[in-house]
């Protein structure tokens, strides 16, 4: 499940509405649960910055994809922004360097139990525990919005993970607003000096983006599971199995078709920065893969279901086959027995012998030679393959 640990500094008393940056967003109307959905105000002093208020929610989108938002109001002097966000991202443990991992805690005890029901509620029966939910903080990507100007130097926090050209190339979106400064990095993302607007609309992006990041590693790490599960089970691929994949191909496709909605439906400079976080972190790869895996699966299951029905109709054949046997071996029986009876002319006797023989001859070509049949269909091809090949045989 996904956990986002969402963080901003405000210089105003508004703050950011993301609940409403929600309800707005275009092609992307999560569900807010209303067990988990509080607010705090605090009065607290960590790692360096003023910690105002604390709000918690947990949304859920049609796809049954689960976001834990905690969200903080921080204040921290101008003057000294680098060291307090460097502080803050320590580590990545954002909620350690707040002291709020007590918190994280509770809340995510909280989500596991509304999971838990919802997947109850979808099923119509208990299908998962507490234990077999598991969510984690280092999973979130924090994202910190400050309407102060961007620190100087303050790409410098991000030389563990690109190079000078990557870290020193300015986001086109904050080409459009002076002294502002946008950048998504592999383990968080940055925001100064953006009207509020267009904090909301980052908001919304990197909410989806990180639901879509799990979904679409969800999918990949699945199918990958699958084909090796179907390589060790090829002898029991039956119609069952293939509806399942088919129905699970749907299921793909319908969450690709509501995230490629969502996509083309954001404005063209929102959209460029959509495009590079996919590649960023690796989304546009992700989709490829599992598009290339879905094939080879589909594939693999269909060719095994067609050999595997191929084998039961041979088998089937065989079956018949051995079945009219015995029928004849019946009839001659029978045959045999009335004639003792009858005591009749044993000309007539060692005739019928004869034609049952004809009918047991008969019975045996129509229905097993199919494997024959089979066998020399193959030689022909085979002949045909080293004939294009110039091979003689």
């Amino acid at each position: 499940m996904d956990v986002v640990s969402c963080k901003y500094q405000e210089s105003s008393d508004k703050g950011l509405d993301y609940r409403s940056a929600l309800d707005q967003a275009r092609n992307f109307s999560p569900f807010v649960s209303r067990s988990i959905d509080e607010f705090d105000s605090l009065e607290k002093n960590c790692a360096g910055v003023l910690i105002s208020g604390r709000d918690i929610s947990l949304i859920r989108d049609e796809h049954g994809n689960f976001l834990l938002i905690l969200a903080y109001s921080l204040s921290f002097e101008i003057s000294n922004a680098l060291s307090a966000v460097s502080r803050l991202f320590k580590n990545r443990g954002v909620l350690e360097n707040l002291g709020e991992a007590e918190v994280f805690e509770k809340a995510q005890a909280l989500a596991k139990a509304e999971i838990a029901l919802y997947a109850e509620g979808l099923l119509g029966e208990p299908c998962l525990s507490l234990e077999d939910i598991e969510l984690h903080a280092d999973a979130a990507f924090p994202l910190l919005i400050s309407e102060c100007p961007a620190p100087a130097n303050i790409e410098s926090l991000f030389l563990n993970e690109e190079n000078k050209v990557q870290r020193t190339e300015k986001s086109p979106l904050a080409l459009d607003y002076e002294s502002s400064f946008f950048h998504v990095g592999w383990n968080y993302t940055l925001a100064f000096s953006l009207p509020r607007e267009v904090n909301e609309q980052v908001f919304v992006i990197m909410a989806k983006m990180q639901m879509s990041y799990y979904t679409f590693r969800y999918y990949k790490e699945y199918f990958e599971e699958a084909i090796s599960d179907l390589a060790d089970s090829a002898d029991y691929i039956d119609h069952e199995v293939v509806d399942f994949f088919d129905r699970l191909k749907i299921g793909y496709q319908g969450f690709l078709s509501q995230y490629t909605k969502f996509k083309l439906g954001l404005y063209p400079k929102y959209f460029a920065e959509f495009e590079k976080i996919e590649a960023l972190w690796h989304i546009d790869k992700d989709i490829q893969l599992i598009s290339e895996l879905l094939t080879s699966q589909t594939e693999f299951v269909n060719k095994r279901h067609s050999l595997l029905a191929e084998r039961l109709s041979t088998r089937q054949q065989k079956t018949l086959a051995l079945i009219a046997m015995l029928q004849v071996l019946a009839f001659m029986s029978v045959f045999f027995d009335s004639y003792q009876f009858l005591q009749a002319d044993s000309r007539w006797f060692g005739i019928s012998v004869f034609a049952v023989v004809c009918f047991l001859v008969a019975a045996l070509v129509r229905y097993g030679g199919a494997p024959s049949m089979e066998v020399g269909k193959r030689l022909r091809m085979a002949k045909y393959k080293n004939h294009r090949h110039g091979k003689v045989t």
